[in-house]
C-alpha cells in the first residue's frame, strides 16, 4: 500500500469549550488554587507525593504527553514516555517514583480492536526505559495504585473486540501485583474507573440496573488468589437518584469523592460522599456552579483535593482557540489540523479552507488561510443568496482578486487559474456577466457603479498579518437586561404562597430557594449558622445561650420583636457579644437573644453592614475584606431532616475562601 501524503482537516466536538487546567482544594477551608499554567488543554491529574507535585495529561506539545509540576515552578517538566505514542492517559506516580501510564502505540492485529495498554517508566533509573505492563492481545484503562503501591487495578478490556457501545465500556475490574503483572484477577465483570481506598478496597463506577450511574465498592482479601472465589458481586454505595462517575478515594475508608449529575443541574460536579453517613457534601458548585468538572483526585493526607475544569475567561492563561492547530501525524508524510469549525472544504490548491463555525451563535460560512493566519465570515442579511468573497487586503488584488461561489455547492475559482487545470480550458463568458445589484449585463457586482457597498463578506480583523485567534465562548451566564421595579397602577397586590399539601418537586439548583447555611463554632462547639441580610438584626438563640452558658447583658434599648406568621410580639431584653469563627475567619458580633429554632447563630444586616460584605445571589456566597484578607464564606448543602436520623446528622464542614487583599 502506498503511503498516503496531503492533509486531513478535523474538528473536535465541543473544542472550544474545554479549555482546561487543573486545580486543587483546601477541603477544611474551600481554597481554590490552580495547579497548571493555563496553556493549551491539561486534564486527567494525579498527586505524585505529599510535596504537591501533580502529574497530569497535556496537549501542548501537539499531542496528549505526560506533564508534572512542582509548586513554585513556571513550567511543566515533560515526563518521559513511549517515543512513537501520540496518546497518554491516566498518569499514577508511584512511592518508588514509578510511572505508570496509559498508551495506544503498539498496533492491534486486527481491525476494531482495542489497543490500549498500560506503561511503566522508572523516573529516577538513567536510561528511563519504557516497558509494558499489559499482556498482549490485551486492553487496558483507567490504572489506579494502592497505598503501598504494591497492588494495581485497571479496567480491561481483555482480548475482545470492540462490540460498537459507546456510553458504557464494556470493561472488567482486573487486580494484580506491581511485582507479578502477568497473574491477573477479574475481581468484578462491567465496571470503570477503578480508585484504591488503602490496599484492601476498590471502589468503581456502574450503572446500576435501575439507569442511575452509582459507585460500587469490593474488599479485597489480604492474600487474594486467582481461585479466590472472584469475580464477585459488588456492594453499592451511593444511592439512587443521582449520576455518580469517576472515584477518588480517601485512604481513611470513609469518604469518596466523586463527579454527579443531579436532576436540575446542568453541570458535572464534585462532591465529597460520607460511606457511614450517606451523606453528600458540594464542593465545586458553590464556587463555580456554572462549570463542568471532572475527574477528582485526592491527596495522601486527605486534605487536597483536585479536578479539572474550563479555566474561564477571567483566569490568566490562554483563553483563545487557534483557527487551525497542528496537531502531530503518526505518518510524516500526512498532515494533521484540527479546525476550529465544523464541515470544513479546501480550495483545490489547499490554500483556503471553508467551514461552518457555530450553527447556534455564529452561523454562516467561513473561509480561513490554511496557514491559519486570517479568516473571514459571511454576512447573511443581502437578498441576494450567493455570497462572494472579497480579497484579504488590497495588495493580495493581483493574486487574490476575488472568491466566489460558482453554484450552489459552494465551490472556489480564483482569478489566477493555472492553465493546464480544466478551468483553463473553458471559454471566457464575459457576455454572461451580471451584477446582481443594480440587474445589468456586462458587470460584476463588485464593479457596480450603482450599488450600496451591501457586502456579504466582511473582514473580521485588521489589515495586519498577526495570526487571528477566535475567542472561547465561557459557559457562564451573560449579562441580562437590567430591569427596575414594576410601579403599575393595580389596586391589588398578588402574592404568591406555596400549598403545604403538594410537595414540591426539585428541578432547579438548590442555591435558588435556600437561605445561607453553614456552620461556625462558639466557645469550641459546634453550631449551626444562618446569614440573612433581609434580617434587621444579629441574633443568637436562646437554646444556645444556655447550652454554651454564654453570660448576657442587659439590651440598651429593648425593643418588641414581631413575628410574621402569628402577629405576635416578643420583647427583647437582652444581648452579648459573640465570638465565633468559620473556618480561618474569626470575628465577634454583637447579637440580640431571640427564641428561635432555625439555627443557633443569625448574621443579619447589622453584620453584612458593618463588613461591608457584597452578596452575590447566584452563587449564593458572601465576600469582604477581613485583617488584610478577602474572604468569601460559601453555603453548605443540608439534606432534609427526614433523609438522615437526628441522631446520625452530620456536622457540616464550613467553606470559606482566602486571597491576600
Amino acid at each position: 500500500m502506498e503511503t498516503p501524503s496531503g492533509t486531513i482537516i478535523f474538528t473536535t466536538v465541543g473544542r472550544t469549550h474545554y479549555g482546561f487546567d487543573v486545580f486543587s482544594l483546601h477541603i477544611n477551608s474551600a481554597v481554590e488554587r490552580r495547579l497548571t499554567d493555563g496553556v493549551s488543554v491539561n486534564f486527567n491529574a494525579q498527586f505524585a507525593n505529599d510535596n504537591g507535585d501533580v502529574v497530569f495529561v497535556s496537549e501542548r506539545a501537539g499531542s496528549a504527553r505526560i506533564f508534572r509540576t512542582r509548586p513554585g515552578d513556571s513550567k511543566p517538566e515533560q515526563l518521559p514516555g513511549a517515543p512513537q505514542s501520540f496518546f497518554h492517559d491516566r498518569p499514577v506516580i508511584t512511592q518508588n517514583n514509578r510511572l505508570y501510564f496509559i498508551s495506544a502505540h503498539e498496533q492491534p492485529d486486527r481491525h476494531f480492536k482495542n489497543w490500549s495498554a498500560l506503561y511503566s517508566v522508572k523516573l529516577d533509573g538513567e536510561e528511563r526505559e519504557v516497558t509494558r505492563v499489559t499482556p498482549l492481545d490485551t486492553a487496558d484503562f483507567s490504572p489506579a495504585v494502592s497505598q503501598s503501591g504494591e497492588l494495581l487495578t485497571v479496567a480491561s478490556y481483555g482480548s475482545r473486540s470492540w462490540g460498537g457501545e459507546f456510553h458504557e465500556i464494556n470493561t472488567d475490574i482486573v487486580v494484580f501485583k506491581a511485582s507479578e503483572p502477568e497473574t491477573r484477577v477479574v475481581i468484578c465483570e462491567h465496571g470503570g474507573w477503578p480508585t484504591w481506598s488503602g490496599d484492601s478496597t476498590v471502589f468503581f463506577h456502574h450503572k446500576a440496573d435501575d439507569g442511575w450511574w452509582s459507585i460500587f465498592r469490593l474488599d479485597i482479601p489480604e492474600n487474594f488468589e486467582v481461585n479466590s472465589g472472584f469475580p464477585i458481586e459488588p456492594i453499592r454505595v451511593t444511592p439512587p437518584g443521582l449520576h455518580c462517575f469517576t472515584p477518588a478515594a480517601f485512604h481513611d475508608g470513609k469518604r469518596i469523592a466523586v463527579a454527579t449529575r443531579r436532576r436540575g443541574v446542568k453541570h458535572r460536579h464534585i462532591e465529597i460522599f460520607d460511606i457511614e453517613r450517606k451523606t453528600f457534601q458540594a464542593v465545586t458548585e458553590p464556587l463555580n456552579p456554572s462549570f463542568h468538572h471532572y475527574s477528582p483526585f485526592v491527596s495522601s493526607d486527605s486534605e487536597f483535593l483536585g479536578y479539572h475544569r474550563f479555566r474561564g475567561e477571567s483566569t490568566q492563561g490562554e483563553s483563545t482557540v487557534p483557527n487551525l492547530e497542528s496537531i502531530v501525524s503518526p505518518i510524516k508524510t500526512l498532515r494533521l489540523l484540527r479546525l476550529n469549525g465544523s464541515f470544513p472544504s479546501s480550495s483545490p490548491d489547499g490554500d483556503l479552507i471553508a467551514l461552518n463555525s457555530d450553527f447556534d451563535v455564529n452561523g454562516g460560512i467561513k473561509v480561513a488561510k490554511s496557514d491559519g493566519s486570517k479568516r473571514w465570515t459571511s454576512n447573511w442579511g443581502s437578498t441576494n443568496s450567493r455570497p462572494r468573497f472579497q480579497s484579504q487586503t488590497a495588495s493580495d488584488a493581483t493574486t487574490s482578486s476575488q472568491l466566489e461561489t460558482a453554484s450552489s455547492r459552494g465551490n472556489f475559482t480564483k482569478s489566477a487559474v493555472p492553465p493546464d487545470s480544466i478551468a483553463a480550458s473553458r471559454p471566457q463568458q464575459t457576455g454572461a456577466l451580471r451584477c446582481f445589484t443594480c440587474g445589468e449585463q456586462g458587470h460584476r457586482q463588485t464593479a457596480c457603479p450603482n450599488q450600496t457597498r451591501r457586502g456579504l463578506v466582511t473582514l473580521e480583523h485588521d489589515q495586519s498579518d498577526e495570526p487571528r485567534y477566535d475567542e472561547y465562548h465561557s459557559d457562564q451566564d451573560q449579562d441580562g437586561d437590567v430591569i427596575s421595579c414594576d410601579t403599575g397602577h393595580a389596586s391589588q397586590t398578588l402574592v404568591l404562597r406555596r400549598n403545604c399539601f403538594a410537595p414540591r418537586v426539585v428541578t432547579e439548583s438548590w442555591l435558588r430557594t435556600t437561605l445561607y447555611r453553614s456552620t461556625c463554632t462558639i466557645n469550641g462547639k459546634i453550631c449551626k449558622l444562618i446569614i440573612d441580610y433581609g434580617s434587621c438584626t444579629n441574633a443568637i438563640s436562646e437554646d444556645a445561650v444556655r447550652k454554651l452558658g454564654i453570660q448576657t447583658l442587659a439590651h440598651p434599648a429593648p425593643y418588641q420583636l414581631a413575628w410574621l406568621n402569628t402577629g405576635s410580639e416578643i420583647l427583647v431584653s437582652q444581648q452579648e457579644l459573640v465570638p465565633f469563627s468559620i473556618g480561618l475567619y474569626k470575628d465577634s458580633v454583637s447579637c440580640d437573644i431571640v427564641p428561635m429554632d432555625a439555627c443557633h447563630l443569625l448574621l443579619g444586616r447589622p453584620w453584612e453592614y458593618d463588613r461591608d460584605v457584597v452578596h452575590r445571589g447566584k452563587s449564593n456566597t458572601y465576600t469582604f475584606a477581613f485583617n488584610d484578607r478577602t474572604i468569601t464564606l460559601v453555603p453548605t448543602r443540608e439534606l432534609p431532616e427526614s433523609v438522615v436520623p437526628s441522631s446520625q446528622q452530620p456536622q457540616k464542614t464550613p467553606h470559606i475562601l482566602l486571597n491576600p487583599c
